[in-house]
């Protein structure tokens, strides 16, 4: 197993707020409060493992990047880095051009450090060198893509018992799109839609033609979004000191908009950054559970690691 020193994040005293207030044009009691006693005063402070929770417009992406920035100036570290993670792209935007506008934030910006959505995470330092390692190309990381190029697949003669099967359903109800639905569920390229197999005798030709045809669009280098998770848990299955290596590569880790994040994304990034017996990278969750997204579309919130703790 890899082994280092014990990591702790630097320390944060009242010259660093004050710098951090002037660098980002804020009044100088922007974090403390008039009278001393602003919460966010000891969360900008704090090193340790923490979830803050406040409601929007209350200043939580500022307070991160202002942590960011200070932690960004004091960071001696050249092989180990800062993870910060976000559930959109919006959010990783804003982010960036805060931190982008000082000194000290481009330097996080660059190596050792990340900052990036979950799926980037995944995709760059999971998913993808798993699938190239074994010699599986990434053209391209878009469900509409993969729809698509699996759809060119199933006009082949190779696929006809597999189209044969599929389009009457299909086309007996414009509301259903089966191909559409299919995720690569195990490395053994098995699929399944809306989380359950497409064929339940899986000996007939159509349900060997689907495992062929997902075999063959990851071949030809076309994957879903959700699949990379599943090639990311793959390799962490198969090898699982790459937890220990990343942990020494990120010892920390910022994450904002928790509260938006999948069972999928909030799984993986648990057993990446927290479980198992060595030790837990010091982990600060930022979010608002009242404005989770899954409250209004019936989809699936984190279950594994609730927010907040």
């Amino acid at each position: 197993m890899l082994s280092d020193p014990a990591f702790v994040l630097p320390a944060i005293d009242d010259s660093d707020t004050a710098w951090v207030c002037d660098l980002l044009g804020l009044p100088s009691e922007a974090f403390a409060g008039a009278d001393g006693a602003d919460p966010r005063l000891p969360v900008l402070k704090s090193t340790e493992s923490i979830d803050i929770e406040a409601c929007p417009g209350s200043g939580k992406t500022t307070l991160l990047v202002a942590k960011l920035a200070i932690l960004a100036k004091k960071w001696t570290d050249p092989r180990r880095g800062i993870c910060v993670l976000s559930h959109t792209n919006v959010a990783r935007r804003e982010i960036e051009t805060q931190l982008g506008n000082t000194a000290a934030g481009q330097r996080l910006l660059s190596y050792p450090h990340y900052v990036g959505t979950i799926h980037g995470f995944v995709n760059e330092f999971l998913a993808i060198p798993w699938l190239r390692s074994q010699g599986i190309p990434v053209r391209a990381i878009d469900d509409l893509l993969c729809e698509t190029h699996r759809r060119r697949l199933l006009k082949t003669q190779q696929f006809s018992a597999l189209a044969n099967a599929i389009k009457p359903k299909e086309a007996a109800n414009d509301r259903i799109n089966i191909v559409g639905n299919w995720r690569v569920a195990t490395a053994g390229f098995a699929v399944l839609r809306n989380g359950q197999p497409e064929f339940k005798d899986q000996t007939k030709t159509a349900a060997k033609q689907l495992v062929a045809l997902a075999r063959k669009c990851a071949q030809d280098g076309y994957h879903c979004y959700d699949e990379m998770f599943m090639w990311a848990c793959d390799l962490l299955d198969r090898y699982p000191d790459t937890i220990e290596a990343l942990r020494l590569r990120f010892p920390s880790v910022f994450i904002d908009e928790v509260q938006d994040n999948s069972e999928l994304q909030s799984g993986i990034l648990h057993r990446i950054f927290v479980a198992g017996p060595s030790g837990a990278a010091i982990r600060q969750r930022y979010g608002d559970s009242n404005q989770a997204i899954y409250d209004s579309a019936n989809g699936a919130g984190a279950t594994t690691d609730t927010f907040p703790l």
